[in-house]
């Protein structure tokens, strides 16, 4: 093996236990630091409680450890540090209370019960929409309710709500039904009309000879009884009977 070999594996072996060497020195500074810490801690405890002999015995140590511990640290520092503790632990637990008390969505509001002399304002918010939408958005509304397609996935890919997109497509099929069959003035609708059955007669209306009024239909005529001298026959017979007498007084007047 030649010389340069053993220097390069020699290195090798040197830096890896420098490294190691650190790691030592870091966890040594960091124990230390911690023996520093659990020092304070103890002296904090024995300077509150008082009495070294009953911190000693809570923490199964003995009482010349925390004796130790508090003349080492001091009366002063330990008092600091119990402070310190103390306080930090009052904040967090102000902060959890006041988390607690307050959630991040806040209270729950209760709006005041209604008297009753206002009257209830529903949000009109259709009218603005449907005087927004252009007519191409209504005719593809309207075939797409004839086709039958999903107004929940029709709502989402327009970006509006269920409830807007129902109820615009209510008013369109109603603007439709009402411009196919226009209303007449003065016709009967078809919800109005009486259905004419079998025992159904429409509406009669009599002439100057009949009475010159009219019954329902489906009265019978008993219930309108006629006098006997408007009856059409009679009526005729008697005009008959006139003119007869008429006729034969001016053939008498020519014969004499």
């Amino acid at each position: 093996m030649e010389s340069r070999q053993i220097w390069e594996r020699n290195s090798l072996l040197a830096e890896a236990f420098c490294l190691a060497d650190e790691r030592v020195e870091e966890a040594k500074a960091a124990l230390e630091e911690a023996q520093s810490e659990r020092t304070r801690m103890l002296a904090a405890l024995s300077v509150t409680v008082g009495n070294d002999g009953a911190v000693a015995q809570l923490l199964g140590l003995a009482e010349r450890s925390v004796r130790l511990s508090r003349r080492r640290v001091g009366r002063g520092a330990a008092r600091k540090a119990a402070e310190t503790v103390l306080n930090a632990a009052s904040e967090y637990g102000e902060e959890q209370h006041g988390e607690t008390a307050s959630p991040p969505w806040g209270r729950e509001t209760t709006p005041p019960a209604s008297t009753g002399s206002e009257p209830c304002q529903e949000p009109s918010t259709s009218p603005a929409i449907a005087e927004s939408w252009p007519a191409a958005m209504d005719s593809l509304l309207l075939q797409g309710w004839t086709a039958g397609v999903d107004q929940q996935a029709l709502a989402r890919q327009l970006g509006i709500d269920l409830g807007t997109l129902v109820s615009r497509i209510q008013q369109l099929t109603t603007g439709e039904r009402a411009r196919r069959s226009p209303t007449i003035p003065g016709a009967r609708q078809p919800m109005d009309s009486v259905p004419l059955g079998r025992h159904r007669r429409p509406v009669e209306t009599r002439t100057a000879f009949t009475g010159a009024f009219a019954h329902p239909a489906g009265m019978p005529d008993a219930e309108y009884p006629m006098p006997e001298t408007q009856r059409l026959g009679d009526l005729g017979a008697d005009w008959n009977g006139s003119q007869r007498t008429g006729a034969r007084v001016r053939l008498d007047e020519v014969t004499a």
